[in-house]
């Protein structure tokens, strides 16, 4: 019997199968599950195979009237393929590709790094570049991969009154994360800060997320992070300091209490990045190493739309 790939809006997708599916999913990832979707890219649909044997989210943006681009939202690195059992093919990926609806003017997806690459006639493919560090080790393992510079930040913080804030709401920690990062991303709209706020709070009742942070001896916030957690995986997913904080190293510290607490369980971290050399140097001190995943486009957009797009970038 041949296997039928299938399109579906969003409100036709039957959420409980599609968690089930990822759930159990060897390629799972936290970004892909229905209600993170939801929070980071309210407007998704899907493809799927059979009876949710595999699923293949497509979050699409329709900011211009008319228009329906599917994109990679923001927190949300890596998506694409997902099945239910076994791997991911060339073959079968290729199927799924073909069946992105022709309405769709333009596909923007980064791939999870379980995926083969793609030999996709008309599609541009680039590599990606994540990080990760196995803490399956003891921490004394863990702890003797650290670079040097690192070993010297975290006994700097060490030596710095810093403690543990405790009961850091959803609400505050996303006004600090945007405040802390202002000018260094990009803006955050009013709609993908209640995303945000509403994405920690479902983590944290699903006990798919924590927040970790510190604060000095006056209990002002330095450094914190909002952590994901999934398929065996932590995810730095959300993390931020303050000028004092970086002055005192703070991140360092909270990082290494985080290597510490899970040492010599099976879980990987995933640092989200980067390609961009300043990080990738803060994560490789760590211990971590690099993956490779991919990048995927195609565009079918009007001129006129591409001017518009252009036009946009500027302000």
């Amino acid at each position: 019997m041949s296997r039928q790939i299938i399109y579906l809006t969003n409100a036709e997708i039957d959420k409980r199968k599609w968690d089930n599916t990822l759930s159990t999913s060897p390629q799972g990832r936290v970004y892909a599950f229905s209600w993170y979707l939801d929070c980071m890219s309210p407007q998704w649909d899907a493809l799927i195979l059979d009876d949710y044997e595999a699923i293949f989210p497509l979050p699409y943006t329709e900011n211009i009237p008319g228009v329906k681009r599917i994109f990679q939202p923001r927190v949300c690195q890596q998506l694409g393929l997902f099945m239910k059992n076994g791997d991911v093919t060339e073959s079968l990926m290729a199927d799924f590709f073909k069946n992105i609806p022709a309405h769709f003017k333009s596909v923007d997806l980064q791939l999870h790094d379980q995926t083969p690459k793609p030999a996709l006639e008309g599609w541009t493919i680039s590599n990606r570049t994540n990080m990760i560090l196995s803490v399956s080790s003891s921490y004394k393992e863990i702890e003797q991969a650290y670079s040097e510079h690192h070993r010297r930040n975290i006994r700097k913080s060490k030596g710095t009154d810093l403690k543990a804030i405790d009961h850091l709401t959803p609400e505050k920690f996303v006004n600090c994360f945007i405040a802390a990062l202002n000018g260094k991303i990009r803006h955050y709209s009013e709609a993908q800060k209640n995303g945000l706020i509403s994405l920690i709070k479902i983590s944290l009742n699903k006990d798919a997320g924590f927040i970790r942070a510190l604060g000095d001896s006056t209990g002002q916030l330095l450094s914190a992070c909002f952590f994901l957690q999934s398929h065996g995986r932590i995810y730095y997913a959300l993390p931020f300091s303050t000028q004092k904080g970086r002055e005192t190293s703070a991140m360092y510290k909270l990082l290494d209490a985080i290597f510490w607490e899970y040492s010599g369980k099976h879980i990987v971290f995933d640092f989200e990045g980067s390609s961009i050399e300043g990080v990738a140097r803060f994560n490789k001190g760590f211990g971590a190493i690099s993956v490779t995943f991919y990048r995927i486009y195609r565009e079918n957009l009007p001129w006129w739309v591409k001017w518009l797009l252009r036009v946009r970038s500027f302000f």
